[in-house]
């Protein structure tokens, strides 16, 4: 009977060590995974922001282009590399006597996904001033020699801006978004829509 007992004991030590041994298995490989998934999520976010900045090295080719007799629409499939990444024009018009552009930057990511950023401008001629906006409510602003970010009012995707004068603006995006500039700060405008605005025009 005693030697029966030894042996029951042996099979409960046995089994207890595999179930130990299965369960530091399934976290390690769960650790695994969520740590994997954390840099990889690190690295996706780091490109798009990089996708942002090809996007605006774009909008200064257009515009050196632009200021340099290029006429607006043959800026339309104008490309080039930067850094990690490459530009493309995909539009541009005038409206008015500005020459309006959408601007893709786009940075291979980890893997086979690649980041995208897109952004459109209005190029104006012998300006001091101009506006530039894109994804997740960004918002820059042309001094006469540089772009500097503008605290937005939303994150929502702004798709266009036009301005009446240097205190009148008016940017429009995604679920109706529309913001207004009072020549001071950005803000947010009642919408009676919460469809996407593409265009707007003053």
């Amino acid at each position: 009977m005693t030697q029966r007992f030894h042996k029951q004991r042996g099979a409960v030590t046995l089994i207890g060590a595999l179930f130990i041994l299965i369960t530091l298995a399934l976290m390690i490989q769960v650790l695994h995974r969520m740590a994997g998934s954390d840099i990889l999520d690190t690295a996706v976010q780091n490109d798009s922001v990089e996708a942002l900045f090809v996007a605006e090295t774009g909008i200064e080719h257009a515009s050196f282009l632009y200021a340099n007799g290029t006429a607006c629409p043959g800026l339309i499939g104008v490309n080039d590399n930067a850094g990690r990444g490459s530009f493309t024009i995909s539009n541009a018009f005038l409206v008015g006597t500005d020459c309006r552009i959408r601007v893709q930057g786009t940075v291979g990511s980890t893997g086979t996904a690649q980041a995208n950023r897109t952004v459109d401008a209005d190029l104006r001629l012998a300006a001091a001033d101009g506006w530039i906006v894109g994804d997740n409510g960004t918002i820059l602003r042309w001094d006469g020699a540089n772009w500097n970010a503008v605290a937005s009012p939303t994150t929502n995707d702004l798709f266009d801006v036009h301005c009446v004068n240097a205190s009148a603006c008016r940017a429009v995006g995604e679920n109706g978004t529309i913001i207004h500039w009072n020549g001071a700060n950005w803000s947010i405008v009642a919408s009676n829509t919460t469809r996407d605005l593409f265009a707007v025009s003053c």
